[in-house]
């Protein structure tokens, strides 16, 4: 509330930061054991609090008194989601939920109330933002519950890969990971947000070259790893800032004809 009495966007990165704060610091309650296999289990969970910030993000962009804060919001909400993801995508997290062999009843009852209210909550400020549409356009809305809909998937996703210690998860959630970045690409591209595409490309810059250290170390000698990866990233940050480049300058220039 102090953030929208006081108008500041300090103060409502603060209480970002306190809110995710605050489940990090409950989520020792929410796994009976403390091992390292009940930090995993918590991931679907956080992954539902950074689907909650992005949906306050996006009906909060429906209001005037509200849209200097929505931009905040979703950024935040789609780099909490896409962490999630980013994590369950190492195969030594898969290697250690087949030794535990995971069972869901581990996780306490708050547990699946925060996921459940998530949940209810985002579907109910999605559903705001599409009372809204008449001022922003009913196509937007669509990717709004599209992207919704495709978070509460991916934690289900999440639950059932845990539940059955699929070995193999790792690479499902690796290949979601890009699809969420050209998606966040097309979506940043078809509606004119430059955020979008730069969180895109900075995600997904991250996520390939920490792939290629996992797994190229074991492949080459450090040595000769580790050029290589020099190589990957000068040619990749080109190629990167360039695509980047392009298509905010493609998208400003469409704001300026429009």
């Amino acid at each position: 509330p102090l953030a929208y009495i006081t108008r500041s966007r300090a103060v409502m990165g603060l209480a970002i930061i306190l809110f995710l704060a605050a489940g990090g610091f409950r989520s020792q309650e929410w796994a009976r054991n403390s091992d390292d296999f009940s930090g995993v289990m918590l991931t679907p969970v956080f992954l539902l609090l950074g689907a909650f910030l992005f949906s306050a993000g996006r009906v909060q962009a429906r209001f005037e008194f509200t849209e200097r804060f929505a931009w905040m919001l979703e950024i935040v909400g789609l780099l909490v989601v896409s962490a999630a993801i980013y994590m369950l995508g190492f195969s030594e997290v898969w290697d250690t939920v087949e030794r535990n062999e995971p069972v869901l009843s581990g996780l306490s009852v708050e547990y699946w109330l925060v996921a459940g209210v998530g949940v209810v909550a985002s579907v109910a400020m999605i559903a705001v933002a599409g009372w809204r549409r008449v001022q922003f356009g009913l196509g937007v809305f669509w990717w709004e519950a599209g992207a919704m809909a495709t978070m509460a998937a991916t934690a289900a996703v999440m639950w059932i890969a845990l539940a059955v210690a699929a070995e193999w998860a790792w690479w499902l959630f690796n290949l979601l990971m890009l699809a969420g970045v050209l998606g966040m690409i097309a979506g940043g591209y078809r509606w004119n947000r430059a955020y979008l595409i730069n969180l895109a490309v900075a995600i997904f810059a991250i996520t390939l070259f920490t792939r290629y250290f996992e797994f190229g170390f074991g492949l080459l000698g450090q040595s000769v790893a580790f050029i290589v990866a020099g190589v990957i990233l000068l040619a990749g940050g080109f190629g990167l800032e360039f695509l980047r480049r392009r298509l905010v300058g493609r998208m400003r220039r469409q704001g300026a004809e429009s």
